[in-house]
This record gives structure tokens, C-alpha cells and sequence, in this order.
């Protein structure tokens, strides 16, 4: 047999796997090669080869276009999502030509003149450009693990568009620059809008909100009322409520069409809730029945769920409206709700007696009674079971009273994985001042606790 394959195969020129490799190791302990690898058995003929390691390249460009093309790339992929999602008017392309006519022009324009030729050159309404603020503040910032890269400039450059939008007179950028100002301790992103403004800039937000208020814009009049009573001048501020509930149009309806695009703007509160806030707070019959009449205003003709959630107040517990009342609310999303009824699904459970399952006081009213008919006919631990079903919808969105309940629930019936996943969720602290302070015993019992439920579920998993 002849040795010429074998021989041809030992001194080929194609590196092998070994030799490969070595391009992977530290270059501290293993120096890059000074010869071509075809020649890396036979030094006499090594030249100023140097291996090529396309894994050590070094960043292109500065840091700041480094970011510049991330938030470029980002920003375009956001402002596409928002047009999918029809919250925006603007097609993608131009929605990035309104924002690099903004930075262009930011350095040598106010930002209202700046707004107003936007408007004017793009044949945009200002409401379009509020919503394309309030867009652009919002696009997720991609971090930065290294710390060399400037931050992204999204947030500026929403807040400065924002603040145009509202000194040239857009009504919706101004309640949702000062909804997010009343409403900072209990809104993440309210907290974080707000504190961009300094002083000055709240100041002209404030002023605009006066004239707006003067033209009789209702959701202007509410406002500039929260503000008065923050100033102790609560006659002033009832004043405005009162007019702000005269019949009105929908503020929240834009231009282009988009009913859709109201989600993006902080909500101000109706009328009818500071108003109700401000008779209840007499402390007599006749304001206490104006309190009631003002709510069913809001709740019977504007299908208001927080209105409807305030009027159960006026309510026994144990009444066929205080059920209406508190469904239609929980109905609408308000997860308080949510909780009052599965505290009042929980109660009506009676283990001891008959009646189907239902506690008997629960049918002395006879128009609740037939309310709950259904429940009686449906199975036996029917109101145990939809106590929990509102527990949960409430504790989906956060709300740590409703999974305090369910971890009782849990532990009665030896759930252990639910409990600790309960836990675990109730024990994280809250987002919001507000919620902090209302729940921050909660969340530190659960902390307390969690360790333990931990270890039973990791006991009951080894039988």
C-alpha cells in the first residue's frame, strides 16, 4: 500500500481542529501567531502573518452613535406598533420625520413655535402631535450594561414636544400633564412625567389649564378645581365642578378619528367624584342626599364605574342595589370592586345551615334573594367559589388585600404552590406612594412569612 495519501493527508495545508482552537484561548497566555497557519509546522518560511480574531473587534464610532442607532431603531419599531395598534394616525416614516424636524429644529426654536410649524409644515392637528409626545416619552429605554453609552434622549424630547403641545392650547396635553402631577403617588408613570417639569414649566401648564377652563372645557374646570382645593380654596373648586357637570361633549374624541388613541393620555377624574367628595365631607343630611344625587348623575346616565363603585356607599350591604352597584363597577375593571364582592360572596357562604349554600340573612332581602337565585340553583359551595373568582380578578391586577384573602383561601385547602406564589407576589413592594402606604403591613407580614411557606411546599414535595 502506498504511503502517498497518508503523506498527502499529514502536510495538507487546512489547520487542524487543535490548532483552530488556539484562536479562542486568552491571548495573555497564548500570543497570537506570527505565521500563517499552512506554514505553522515549518518556521524557516514564517512571514508577518497575524491571525485575524473577528471576536476581539472593536466598537465602530462613538458611544453616542452607538445609541443613536439603537433608539433609532427602536423608536421606529415603537412608533410601528402604535400605528398597528391604531393609536397613532401618523404612518411610522412620518411619525420619524415629525420627531427628527423636532430635534433639528429644538436648538434654534421655542418648542410652542416649534409645535405650531410642525402642525402647519406635516398638515397635522396638535392633538395628532400630543399623541406622538406621549408615544415617543413612553418607547422602552434599551440598557446599557457597560454604563459608557449616553442615555437615550426619547424621554427629553417627549417631555419638551409635550410641553409645546400644551402652551399652544392642545387641551388633552395639558390634563395629561397635570393628571400626571395629581396623580404621581398613585401612577408610576404620572410619578415619572411629573418630575421632568420643573417649576416654571408646571406653572404655564397651569395657567393654560385657567384658560382653558375659562372656555368652559369641563375636564379644564375639574382640574384647575383639584388644584384650588390643593390650595385650601375648596368653595372656589366646587364652584368648577359644579359647572364642569353641565351636559358636555366627548373631550377625549380626536380629530383623526382615533377614539382608541384616549388610552394613551393620564385619565382626569369626572366631575361628579370630587363634587360627591366635597358634599360628603359636610357631614349633613341635605349635602349627603346632593352627595347621592350627584353620583347617580354619574353613574345612571354616564355609566361612570367609579361612580357607580362611590354610590354603593349610599347602600346597605346586604342590598340588591349595593350588589348592582358594586357589579357594574367591578365589571368595568376597578379592582377595589373586586374585592368588596368577594368579600360579599365570601360572607354569603353558610357551611352549617341549609338554604342552598347561602347564608340566611343574606335572603332577607327579598329582591337580593331572587337576585341570587341563580346562585342558589347553580352547586353547593357556589358563593365560596366565586368569592374566589373576584379574588383573583382583583389580585391580577395587583391588588394585595384580594391575595392576602386568597392565601387564607390557599392554606385552608393545603394548596402549598399557591401560597407560595401568592406570597411571593404580595410580598413585593408596592409601585405607588399611595398603595405603599395603604399596604405596607401586608407586604411585610408576607415577607415574614414566605420563608416558611417555602420550606412546607419544598417538604411536601420530598413525600
Amino acid at each position: 500500500m502506498s504511503l502517498r495519501p497518508l503523506t498527502r493527508f499529514v502536510v495538507t495545508s487546512e489547520p487542524c481542529v487543535l490548532c483552530r482552537s488556539r484562536q479562542l484561548l486568552s491571548p495573555a497566555r497564548y500570543p497570537p501567531q506570527s505565521h500563517p497557519p499552512h506554514l505553522r509546522h515549518d518556521r524557516r518560511n514564517a512571514t508577518s502573518y497575524q491571525w485575524r480574531r473577528n471576536y476581539a473587534q472593536q466598537v465602530r464610532g462613538s458611544w453616542k452613535e452607538v445609541r443613536d442607532e439603537i433608539d433609532s431603531k427602536r423608536r421606529k419599531g415603537f412608533y410601528q406598533l402604535m400605528e398597528m395598534q391604531g393609536l397613532i394616525s401618523l404612518k411610522m416614516q412620518d411619525a420619524e420625520d415629525v420627531y427628527q424636524a423636532f430635534v433639528t429644529n429644538q436648538s434654534i426654536m421655542d418648542s410652542k413655535d416649534l409645535i405650531l410649524w410642525l402642525a402647519e409644515t406635516y398638515k397635522v392637528p396638535l392633538r395628532t402631535l400630543t399623541y406622538l409626545a406621549v408615544i415617543t416619552h413612553r418607547i422602552p429605554e434599551a440598557v446599557d450594561k457597560t454604563g459608557r453609552a449616553p442615555p437615550s434622549q426619547h424621554k427629553p424630547v417627549g417631555k419638551e414636544m409635550l410641553l409645546g403641545c400644551c402652551e399652544a392650547g392642545d387641551l388633552l396635553a395639558t390634563l395629561h400633564i397635570l393628571g400626571a402631577v395629581l396623580n404621581s403617588e398613585s401612577l408610576e408613570a404620572g410619578r415619572e412625567l411629573a418630575t421632568s417639569f420643573n417649576e416654571a414649566e408646571l406653572s404655564a401648564c397651569l395657567k393654560m389649564a385657567g384658560e382653558l377652563a375659562d372656555k368652559g372645557h369641563p375636564a379644564a374646570l375639574v382640574v384647575r378645581g383639584l388644584f384650588l382645593e390643593q390650595e385650601g380654596k375648596v368653595s372656589q373648586a366646587r364652584g368648577l365642578y359644579e359647572a364642569a357637570m353641565e351636559p358636555r361633549e366627548d373631550l377625549y374624541h380626536s380629530e383623526d378619528g382615533k377614539l382608541e388613541a384616549a388610552k394613551l393620555i393620564i385619565p382626569t377624574v369626572p366631575p361628579w367624584i370630587p363634587l360627591a367628595t366635597l358634599l360628603m365631607q359636610s357631614g349633613d343630611a341635605s349635602s349627603r342626599e346632593q352627595a347621592k344625587k350627584v353620583l347617580e348623575r354619574g353613574a345612571l346616565e354616564e355609566d361612570d364605574p367609579l361612580a357607580y363603585y362611590h354610590l354603593a356607599s349610599f347602600e346597605g350591604k346586604q342590598s340588591a342595589d349595593w350588589l348592582t352597584y358594586m357589579t357594574k363597577a367591578a365589571g368595568s375593571g376597578y379592582a377595589e370592586a373586586m374585592y368588596e364582592l368577594g368579600i360579599f360572596y365570601q360572607k354569603a357562604g353558610d357551611w352549617r345551615g341549609s338554604n342552598n349554600g347561602l347564608n340566611p340573612s343574606i335572603l332577607a332581602d327579598t329582591r337580593l334573594a331572587k337576585a341570587l337565585n341563580w346562585l342558589q340553583e347553580w352547586r353547593r359551595k357556589g358563593p365560596d367559589d366565586l368569592a374566589v373568582e373576584w379574588f383573583e380578578a382583583a389580585a391580577t391586577r395587583g391588588h394585595k388585600p384580594a391575595m392576602a384573602e386568597l392565601v387564607k383561601i390557599y392554606e385552608t385547602g393545603g394548596n402549598v404552590d399557591k401560597v407560595v406564589e401568592l406570597s411571593e407576589e404580595l410580598a413585593k413592594t408596592p409601585t405607588s406612594k399611595q398603595e405603599l402606604k395603604k399596604w405596607s403591613m401586608l407586604t411585610r407580614n408576607a415577607s415574614q412569612r414566605l420563608s416558611s411557606a417555602r420550606l412546607e411546599a419544598k417538604m411536601k414535595g420530598k413525600r
